[in-house]
């Protein structure tokens, strides 16, 4: 009804679910309703990201019986008692995406490491130019380290830490298609076409997973950017230079996109949606203070 679904059920029971394309939460809430269902569950065309695999990891951790994630058939027994436990979470790997993308975009150096005792971002001030990011797996950002490697960055890893610089101008990377994992991700290509506005040469950005994924672009032509938008295709080409503008956050990445953008653009931008922005992000704003970026979020005085 309207913009709200309602469910209702006197108990669950095992099925058979075919997804019509390998959507993340899709996989994530059949697997969580298939826990609390008795009887097993086949989930066909699953998504194959880290974090299904993760998700697997926490409930098996609790007590549930589930194999094939990972693959594109994951098979949960459902009814099994379930208990607490204590699980580390996989890093995230789209904001360790924005923040290796704020590097490339800005120039300078990072330093991420890890250290797994402590969930969540953790980002002391080192000195100038070094960030010091906890918990981070270059495993998982592959796809973008490529890209940005391409651009002329040049990267020092670990099993849990990446070191990025950036010494001199960024160079087009070659053309990105976003694909399930282990393709580019979707999530991971605003931020990078971010990083991409001042790069020497051209290159393109097509989108294969959402619709109306674009709808950024628009706001960073805003800022000058030389950017072209051909159905699911943006064609861009770099930028000498970028200039300050007011700007519309609609949507969370694309949202990233837009502070990634201004902090390249001369003079003062203001950002509007940031609510859209912070869902994704636990410290963003500090975290680009601490390596030198000025922005702060200010309240909106309500009109009278």
């Amino acid at each position: 009804t309207d913009d709200t679904i309602h469910c209702r059920a006197r108990r669950l029971t095992g099925a058979k679910i075919t997804l019509p394309g390998p959507s993340v939460g899709a996989t994530e809430n059949a697997m969580l309703a298939a826990v609390g269902a008795e009887g097993v569950t086949v989930i066909e065309n699953a998504a194959c990201e880290p974090e299904i695999v993760d998700l697997a990891g926490f409930l098996a951790a609790c007590g549930a019986k589930i194999a094939g994630a990972g693959t594109g058939r994951v098979t949960v027994k459902g009814g099994q008692p379930l208990t607490g436990a204590t699980y580390t979470i996989l890093p995230d790997r789209i904001e360790t995406a924005t923040f290796l993308c704020a590097c490339a975009a800005c120039g300078g150096t990072l330093t991420l490491r890890v250290q797994t005792q402590e969930v969540g971002w953790h980002l002391p001030r080192k000195g100038p130019g070094t960030l010091t990011l906890r918990r981070t797996a270059p495993r998982l950002a592959e796809p973008i380290l490529n890209s940005l490697t391409e651009s002329g960055c040049r990267f020092s890893c670990t099993h849990d830490t990446i070191q990025i610089s950036r010494d001199g101008p960024l160079i087009a990377c070659r053309p990105v298609i976003s694909k399930p994992y282990p393709g580019f991700p979707t999530d991971a290509m605003p931020v990078l076409l971010a990083s991409q506005l001042r790069a020497e040469g051209q290159t393109d950005f097509t989108e294969t997973i959402f619709e109306n994924r674009f709808g950024y672009a628009r706001e960073l032509k805003k800022l000058g950017a030389q950017l072209r938008q051909d159905e699911n295709t943006v064609h861009l080409r770099g930028a000498p230079q970028l200039y300050a503008a007011q700007l519309f956050a609609e949507d969370l990445r694309g949202g990233a996109a837009l502070v990634l953008a201004a902090m390249q653009a001369e003079g003062e931008s203001t950002i509007f949606g940031v609510k859209h922005i912070e869902r994704g992000y636990d410290t963003l704003e500090a975290a680009l203070q601490s390596v030198g970026a000025r922005l702060k979020t200010v309240e909106i005085p309500k009109k009278m």
